[in-house]
């Protein structure tokens, strides 16, 4: 598969009757359900709303809000569209949005209710709330962008300093995925079914994971928790749900859920009944830890699932190496795909 804007594989690949994402509360309800067919129909009138309100090729268009459906939706009609995403934490301070708006250009923004007013004085700002009111229903093309452009700006953590914008181009995302997917080849045959809490302001859940979903047909279901003391108990009653084909954490997020998956034998016949891959990414994992998950595993379904990692930044969207087979050794990264030119 060869494309030169992710979002145009919205237009050409999994069937309109297929579950594209699915919106979970934090008591693990379900809040919204959009099948593929639907999503393409609001990201189409979304794009085309975008450009009537007189936003021109390469405009930045900046995400201020939690995860959300409408999130994923306007920021792949923002791509669709030819403008550039800048997908801004939504939790900083009003002096590093405003650094984040003008150093990126932005020439619209869309915030959740807390940040609007916020961000409504630095740009032009819709409510997400409120996204309804950019819809432009009707029939909606891709823009035809050149590998080297600009797909989205994601900004570091400015541990060092204020954070500092890194461009991310069409070719960097699309080759992404067409190495992980010659890493990952089930997923040509069984699109994955992801439950997922990362931030989409960050590299691996708005480029990584994210595109794992959209380059390969998939489902993601966005999970309300965190890994953390208090909101770990939300992923968990998720995963007594839903059951992932593939499943992404930070190292403390395996470290908060192993006390649940020892104590539930149901949650652990749920979670492990279709998995494939865990991933593992932000920091090192303890060899204890990945070594007690890989024997949950075993327990549980009789099989290896493979525990995986990768090498990689913000500045390569995020994969430079990919590790695609079975090991005992929880620090093997592997090596840059023979194919990280696929797309």
């Amino acid at each position: 598969m060869t494309v030169t804007n992710l979002a145009a594989i919205l237009d050409r690949s999994a069937p309109d009757d297929r579950d594209f994402i699915i919106q979970l509360s934090p008591d693990a309800d379900e809040e919204l359900r959009l099948t593929w067919g639907a999503a393409r129909a609001r990201i189409a009138a979304l794009a085309r709303g975008l450009l009537k309100r007189g936003l021109t090729h390469g405009d930045a268009v900046a995400i201020v809000a939690a995860n959300s459906a409408d999130y994923l939706l306007l920021y792949m009609a923002t791509m669709a569209a030819g403008l550039v995403s800048v997908c801004v934490n939504h939790k900083l301070p009003r002096e590093t949005v405003a650094h984040i708006m003008q150093d990126s250009a932005v020439k619209f923004a869309v915030a959740d209710a807390e940040r609007s007013p916020l961000v409504r004085a630095l740009v032009p700002t819709l409510d997400i709330a409120e996204l309804d009111s950019l819809l432009d229903p009707g029939p909606f093309t891709p823009v035809e962008m050149k590998p080297e452009e600009t797909a989205m700006v994601l900004y570091t953590s400015g541990s060092t300093g204020l954070p500092k914008g890194v461009v991310n181009t069409q070719r960097m995302w699309c080759a992404n995925q067409g190495m992980l997917r010659s890493a990952l080849q089930y997923f040509q045959d069984e699109p994955p079914v992801i439950v997922d809490w990362a931030p989409w302001h960050h590299t691996a859940g708005g480029n990584h994971d994210i595109g794992l979903v959209l380059y390969n047909g998939g489902t993601m279901h966005i999970d309300a928790g965190k890994p953390l003391p208090g909101a770990i108990e939300e992923t968990v009653r998720n995963l007594r749900e839903i059951a992932p084909t593939w499943y992404f954490n930070v190292p403390k997020g395996y470290e908060a859920l192993l006390p649940f998956m020892r104590a539930d034998a149901a949650l652990r016949e749920n979670f492990f009944s279709r998995l494939k891959v865990l991933w593992f990414a932000g920091a090192g994992l303890a060899q204890h830890v990945f070594d007690e998950w890989k024997d949950l595993a075993h327990r549980t379904c009789g099989e290896d699932i493979l525990f995986l990692t990768g090498l990689g930044s913000t500045e390569t969207a995020p994969t430079a190496t990919v590790f695609g087979s079975s090991s005992a050794r929880k620090t093997n990264r592997g090596a840059t795909s023979t194919r990280a030119s696929a797309c």
